[in-house]
């Protein structure tokens, strides 16, 4: 106990015997009551007792030093310290979003006291995150580099989860600081102009060996900054990422006159999950660009394609796209114009495995697209579980057309509409949608278990008739139990779940509030706002 009370700060944890904290509890009573006697600092004659004053103040830092060698917190082990500041930054990471804030944790733990910051300091798990975010034209100063640096070094040999957004910003001698970790990266997020990035694109193909997810997004990158002068200086490509045998995880954004794809080589026996998107472009190779790299990454399982706006020709549409592992794919054309991607997608992919299929269908030749989704659906024999349809806008377009496009995936188990305009009527959709056995429709969904509708404007008898048509019976022997969930008689699945979000306020809420009472008990859970 003595070796504490010496230290002018505690800098670490302690520990004490139960008979020394019997000891400082009776010192602390002690000095307690000597300050109780010296409450009145003035004397006989009405004066300031200095004398008593600074004693008063002595034993007010004596409380003080006792009470904190006695805290609690003091006495943890360094190892429960770790997991709880940990924990404090998981949370703050979870809830209040971004490594940016996740950031920011850390620098309040190091600024509580020199204990905390040791504490924080000595966990390497909180230094394996960074992000490092510069808004507009602010420049890396350089005391940055040390920072990252010092960061960094605190993680061991932890792997790394890197965050840069530079938007329009410069990366200046940081990247030195980072490029020193890039064994142990398994993470990196980079949004910057693209020009910008050339620090990391000198680097040999074996920089980053153990990265995992890799998301670059040079949205905000100079427009003219395009692919002949990469092609210049990296007649072979750019190989900085083509031996990073870990990499599983692939997302571009990107906008310009070329694609980053055609010049950055990826490894293609590797990469499950890829995400690309163009916002804008100004030259054809873009789709072309998507549909080579699509075609060359046969490990495929999630993929993820927004196609630019405008319509460029196909340079060969005849090549197939063969994804034997694929199991989920979204598609996204549009801003009304009749680009074909998706259609032209279609009509190369051959995707045995597919499970969920998301369409962002913005044009209005929605036809070909049915006509391709059925020679797709043939051609693979595919089984779907989810289909997901978005943004179908126009006055070319209505809730029929959009019958056949479900009408080629009988084996949904969930169906979601979302994103529609108000010129569509989605009526026809509901009238379809009605469970008939004797009397199946253009739309027979004998599996249907979960329906999801995002509507501008629905009718409530339409959509009552719709959900009671899956009631299942009510045992009358059990009144008030669930019905049973087994297959009814015809061998079909039945609705499980159906929720309706629409725009119009003059809806007859009570009557959906009826509907969703009644449909509990007959097997729906049935949800409107």
């Amino acid at each position: 106990m003595a070796q504490y009370l010496s230290l002018p700060r505690l800098e670490g944890p302690i520990s004490l015997t139960l008979n020394e904290i019997a000891t400082i509890k009776a010192r602390i009573s002690e000095a307690q009551e000597q300050l109780n006697t010296l409450e009145n600092p003035m004397n006989k004659d009405g004066a300031v007792n200095l004398d008593s004053t600074s004693l008063k103040d002595r034993k007010n830092a004596e409380i003080a030093s006792l009470q904190n060698i006695l805290s609690p917190i003091r006495r943890m082990p360094p190892e429960i310290v770790s997991e709880i500041f940990m924990i404090y930054c998981s949370m703050y990471h979870r809830n209040y979003g971004g490594l940016h804030q996740a950031t920011r944790t850390r620098i309040i733990l190091t600024s509580v006291c020199a204990a905390w910051r040791n504490a924080a300091v000595a966990t390497p798990e909180l230094w394996s995150e960074l992000k490092v975010y510069r808004e507009g034209y602010r420049r890396t100063n350089p005391a940055d580099s040390d920072i990252v640096t010092q960061w960094l070094s605190r993680s061991g040999d932890l792997p790394l989860h890197l965050n840069i957004s530079l938007r329009m910003g410069y990366m200046g001698n940081i990247s030195e600081a980072f490029l020193a970790f890039s064994h142990r990266i398994h993470s990196l997020e980079v949004c910057l102009p693209m020009k910008h990035f050339e620090p990391f694109l000198h680097l040999p193909k074996s920089s980053f060996p153990s990265l995992e997810k890799l998301i670059l997004d040079f949205r905000h990158r100079d427009p003219f900054y395009f692919s002949e002068e990469l092609e210049s200086q990296y007649p072979s490509g750019i190989e900085i990422f083509s031996d990073s045998h870990q990499l599983k995880y692939v997302k571009f954004d990107e906008d310009g006159f070329s694609s980053v794809l055609e010049n950055i080589k990826l490894p293609q026996d590797t990469v499950t999950s890829l995400m690309v998107s163009a916002t804008y472009c100004y030259r054809s190779q873009f789709p072309s660009v998507y549909f080579d790299t699509v075609r060359s990454m046969n490990q495929l399982v999630h993929c993820t394609i927004d196609f630019p706006a405008q319509r460029f020709e196909l340079s060969d549409t005849r090549q197939p796209i063969i994804l034997p592992f694929l199991q989920s794919l979204t598609l996204s054309t549009g801003w009304d114009v009749d680009t074909g991607y998706d259609a032209a997608f279609f009509r190369c992919l051959y995707a045995p495995l597919l499970k969920d299929l998301h369409l962002v269908h913005e044009s209005l030749n929605h036809m070909e697209l049915v006509k391709e989704l059925k020679r797709f659906h043939a051609r693979s024999a595919v089984s779907l579980s989810s289909l997901h349809l978005s943004s179908f806008y126009g006055d070319a377009i209505s809730g029929k057309d959009i019958i056949p496009l479900v009408a080629v995936f009988p084996s949904i188990h969930t169906l979601r509409v979302d994103q529609t305009s108000t010129r569509l009527d989605i009526r026809p959709l509901l009238v379809a949608l009605v469970y008939n056995p004797n009397h199946p429709g253009p739309l027979h969904l004998p599996n249907l278990e979960e329906l999801n509708l995002d509507v501008p404007e629905v009718e409530v008898g339409e959509v009552c008739n719709l959900i009671q048509s899956y009631w299942r019976p009510i045992d009358k022997d059990n009144a008030g139990a669930n019905p049973s969930l087994p297959d009814v008689e015809d061998g079909t699945s039945r609705l499980r779940k159906a929720k309706f979000l629409a725009s119009d306020r003059q809806v007859d809420v009570d009557r959906l509030t009826k509907l969703a009472h009644e449909s509990a008990l007959h097997g729906i859970q049935f949800e409107f706002e």
